[in-house]
């Protein structure tokens, strides 16, 4: 994903070679919260300040985002393209790409995925380095990519068995080898696959509460951990690591809520805290669920998950986001992923 640029005082180090785009659909009916970026789309603000620990300039980095409060309701086809074109201008053998997409908007999948194969994969020079980070809806078939890391044994905790070829087609359709630079994508999967071992069923009293930007929140987990020399099997397993303790503490304060018979239950807080991350579940007065996320200066404060009287309707449990990594080419696990 790029080279060090911040030693473990946090003082700068190396300036990294390349552009990250950051599209963000953020939309004000979905979370409840007195800050404007705050709900969703915040993710992509906390993916922006990992960047910047990363190494890229801030001139280098793009967001391109809705906001409803100022009147742009809604992020187009056309601001997608622009910030595509922008990412791949200039770009040359040796650079490091990032592509972060977060959220839903009022554009298809397919629109998505043609956009990235038209405007980036079918103009990426040899030599560069393209991360595909996808956060939301649409993001988990973002590229069909051959090689893949694949759930196996959540019980036993042993989450990943490797990298493996999966098909000799890749990215929608392009045959395998047209690419020749390394492409490397993240995306949340809630739910195993024809490949994985079945996890138990759900019973039918309980209903499912995926977080909101999930897999950002593991990601900068996995760094905050172990710094800056992961490889790629480090990061899976701390990722991993990262949405289990997620999953824990939101079910922690759900399992508090739903278990209290007054209205107005005592106040509950779980936090999760890594390095400069801090993420913290709590009933409010009010006994809605709500979470807090600071990291490197980058706030979000009250952010309503579920609301009391969604919680008493039924027992509610944290749903497991767990990564998915898959790559065009194969990735030995002790490949360092910033390099």
């Amino acid at each position: 994903m790029g080279g060090a640029a911040s030693t473990a005082s946090g003082s700068p180090g190396p300036i990294l070679q390349g552009k990250a785009l950051l599209v963000a659909c953020k939309t004000s009916n979905c979370y409840v919260s007195g800050s404007e970026w705050a709900g969703s789309g915040c993710e992509a603000h906390l993916a922006e300040a990992l960047l910047h620990k990363l190494g890229f300039l801030k001139h280098k980095i793009l967001m391109v985002a809705n906001n409803p409060k100022s009147g742009k309701k809604v992020l187009t086809k056309n601001m997608l393209m622009s910030g595509l074109a922008w990412l791949i201008d200039g770009v040359k053998s040796g650079d490091h790409l990032v592509f972060y997409f977060s959220n839903s908007s009022n554009f298809t999948q397919a629109d998505l995925c043609s956009a990235v194969k038209e405007v980036l994969i079918e103009n990426i020079p040899v030599g560069a380095t393209l991360h595909v980070i996808g956060d939301g809806a649409h993001s988990r078939n973002l590229m069909q990519l051959p090689h893949a890391w694949h759930w196996t044994n959540a019980k036993k905790g042993k989450a990943w068995k490797g990298l493996q070829n999966l098909s000799s087609k890749m990215l929608n359709g392009m045959q395998k080898g047209s690419v020749r630079s390394p492409i490397i994508q993240f995306t949340p999967i809630s739910e195993v696959d024809e490949n994985s071992e079945k996890l138990p069923l759900d019973d039918e009293d309980h209903r499912t509460l995926f977080l909101p930007g999930a897999l950002t929140l593991c990601l900068l987990y996995a760094v905050e951990t172990a710094g800056l020399k992961l490889d790629y099997g480090d990061m899976v397993d701390l990722m991993v690591e990262g949405a289990r303790k997620l999953q824990e503490g939101l079910d922690d304060v759900l399992m508090h809520v739903s278990e209290s018979r007054s209205s107005f239950s005592p106040m509950r807080h779980h936090s999760i805290l890594v390095g400069e991350l801090v993420v913290q579940f709590a009933a409010n007065a009010d006994s809605d669920i709500v979470m807090t996320v600071a990291y490197r200066g980058v706030s979000f404060r009250d952010i309503m998950l579920i609301p009391r009287r969604l919680i008493v309707d039924g027992t509610w449990h944290a749903g497991f986001t767990a990564p998915s990594v898959s790559a065009n080419i194969h990735i030995s696990a002790a490949r360092r992923v910033f390099s």
